[in-house]
């Protein structure tokens, strides 16, 4: 009889371990944290932060004018920013937990990145960045990085350059690796649309673009912007996988351009990663993290412009 009731209590205790810590494993991570927000955890409030990880028994609280990001461990986000108190036991209720996909590695590399640097989060760093200046000092700087191939997934792909002093039209000219010219082009706009479905584009995927002033003699953005158009097989790849991001998180959001936004720079689709960007920033205004977000993925393929 004893050892019928040590085993009970044995197995008792073994239950209560297992359920105390599946309790305090994290469900969610703090993506993006906005104005003042508050977790509980015991019987204190503290701040909430990027990268703080949340267990089925904290609380969070949201004051006025504040934004939380959280990314589930099934990489789905969600967003908060109607003020009040929430448990995290409830918001993990409400979400079908699917088997962690796609989105879970980019929504952690957006947490990596938001909170490198030992730790710091991306407000703490603000300014301590440095600029990385790729491109050849007076040169002509397009948002493109120099020296570095960007992978071509849309057919028409817009291409978008600095005002260079000077000069009030710019001749673009498209080369194969060959350096022979495919298409040329003369505009007075610092933006140019290219249609990579076009006829002249179907022998090769991989081009050079060089802009030149037709203003200030031997000014040019010298020859490190390169392209490579997807073939059908990579264009699948990729569509694939941003069909299972898409589908971790059915409704667009701001966070979910962010995800996207950094699948597309693990790609090398650099000028996809910049469309995600603004379009998290037109979304979400106020919320600074994204701005500097942006700032840094300039910065990190020296597509600032070009100091002076």
């Amino acid at each position: 009889m004893k050892k019928l009731f040590s085993a009970f209590v044995f197995f008792a205790f073994s239950i209560n371990l297992i359920l105390a810590q599946a309790s305090q494993e994290y469900v969610f991570r703090v993506m993006v944290s906005s104005g003042k927000n508050e977790i509980k955890k015991s019987e204190s409030w503290q701040p909430l932060r990027t990268g703080n990880k949340l267990s089925l028994t904290d609380q969070i609280q949201i004051e006025t004018g504040s934004f939380l990001g959280l990314a589930h461990k099934s990489g789905k986000t969600i967003e908060l920013k109607t003020p009040g108190i929430y448990k995290i036991s409830d918001i993990a209720s409400k979400i079908n937990s699917a088997t962690a996909s796609a989105a879970q590695k980019y929504a952690d590399f957006v947490v990596a990145q938001m909170t490198k640097d030992g730790g710091k989060t991306i407000n703490q760093r603000k300014g301590t960045t440095g600029s990385t200046e790729r491109a050849i000092p007076g040169a002509i700087k397009a948002l493109l990085p120099y020296s570095v191939t960007c992978n071509v997934f849309e057919e028409k792909t817009n291409v978008v350059w600095y005002t260079h002093t000077g000069t009030k039209e710019y001749s673009v000219n498209l080369m194969n690796l060959f350096d022979e010219s495919v298409l040329k082009k003369v505009t007075k706009d610092t933006t140019l649309v290219i249609d990579f479905a076009d006829e002249v584009f179907k022998k090769e995927n991989d081009y050079k673009i060089l802009i030149k002033s037709n203003d200030v003699t031997g000014k040019s953005s010298g020859d490190g912007y390169s392209f490579h158009k997807l073939n059908a097989n990579e264009k699948e790849e990729i569509e694939k996988e941003i069909k299972v991001i898409k589908q971790t998180d059915t409704e667009e959001s701001s966070l979910q351009k962010i995800v996207l936004a950094s699948f597309y720079e693990d790609k090398k689709l650099y000028l996809e990663a910049l469309k995600k960007y603004k379009e998290a920033i037109a979304m979400e205004p106020e919320v600074s993290e994204y701005k500097l977000m942006y700032q840094e993925f300039l910065e990190r393929y020296g597509m600032t412009k070009v100091k002076k």
